[in-house]
């Protein structure tokens, strides 16, 4: 593939991470111990997560391209590994959080893929929370090698009314970096509302919030553009845990408005179940669809797996 092509191929794997449907952690902490992506979907709400834990995971995924006519015209294998960190304490705490992917297109050089998660957090009394974070995808895609940035740096709060409703709003700034290309940048907010409790083996988590994402342009070479467009997201989460058995779902629809060219949206459907006690080993697995109608007419199924083991205490 040419320089243009798969910069634009790994831009666009890039919007929205490769990674999985985060447990809706905007507002309300995830009672999945490993949920995927939620360290600096919320910073804040990290302070809310006791208790502290270490986990690991393994993720598999595919996206597969058809056309019109039901003929597959692209397929990329996207296996890797989960590396999960966080310390809990009274009034501030830490995360870490690093997914690795090879991105491994049919008939074409694969490259590797990289996305790491910081968060910190602290309290102020007992009913807000405030939080720092930052999340950055690293890749290098051929045939250049070098490395291509996407960095969200973000601000978050929440605030707990009672012991169980809870509040979220952040606010971030995305910025792409290609030693080949103009700088580039966009705005991202995101608020939630959300409602949970966690008492030792039980525990309920009712989540909605919405994301939005400015139009961002980048000149992968002089007078061509791929173009990361302005993207909404709403995403509703129900988790249970009953006697330490867990289930966790999720629904996501994405809508991505382009200037002058038909809409088009994502759909995601995802379940957890698992094993989650209020201390010692937990294992989560989880199974994602990903359905999506592009401006062209190609449709795209973008189906993820993964499994992590954490340890709480």
């Amino acid at each position: 593939m040419s320089r243009v092509l798969i910069v634009i191929v790994a831009v666009a794997l890039a919007a929205g991470s490769l990674a999985g449907t985060a447990m809706a952690q905007v507002a309300a902490p995830a009672l999945n111990p490993a949920a995927l992506q939620t360290t600096a979907l919320n910073p804040a709400v990290l302070q809310w997560s006791a208790p502290s834990r270490v986990s690991l995971g393994y993720f598999k995924g595919e996206n597969t391209v058809y056309n019109a006519a039901g003929t597959q015209v692209q397929h990329v294998n996207l296996p890797g590994t989960i590396v999960q960190g966080r310390v809990v304490g009274d009034h501030v705490s830490a995360s870490a959080e690093q997914l690795r992917l090879k991105i491994e297109p049919d008939g074409a050089p694969g490259w590797d893929y990289r996305e790491t998660q910081l968060a910190l957090a602290g309290q102020i009394g007992g009913a807000v929370a405030l939080g720092a974070g930052q999340d950055q995808v690293v890749q290098n895609p051929p045939p250049a090698g070098v490395d291509v940035k996407d960095t969200l740096a973000l601000g978050g709060l929440s605030m707990r009314f009672g012991e169980r409703v809870y509040l979220g709003i952040v606010s971030g700034k995305e910025k792409h970096q290609d030693p080949a290309v103009p700088d580039a940048s966009r705005s991202v907010m995101r608020y939630g509302l959300g409602y949970g409790y966690h008492d030792k083996m039980d525990g309920f988590h009712a989540e909605y919030y919405h994301e939005q994402r400015e139009a961002l342009q980048i000149e992968v070479v002089p007078g061509v553009f791929s173009t990361q467009d302005e993207e909404k997201w709403d995403t509703g989460v129900l988790e249970f845990a009953v006697s330490g058995f867990y289930l966790g779902l999720v629904e996501r629809k994405m809508s991505v408005i382009t200037t002058g060219q038909p809409n088009f949206d994502e759909r995601r459907h995802a379940v957890n179940v698992g094993w989650v006690p209020d201390q010692g080993f937990s294992v989560v697995l989880h199974v994602e669809k990903r359905d999506r109608t592009l401006a062209n007419g190609n449709t795209a199924d973008r189906p993820r797996q993964w499994i992590t083991v954490a340890y709480l205490f």
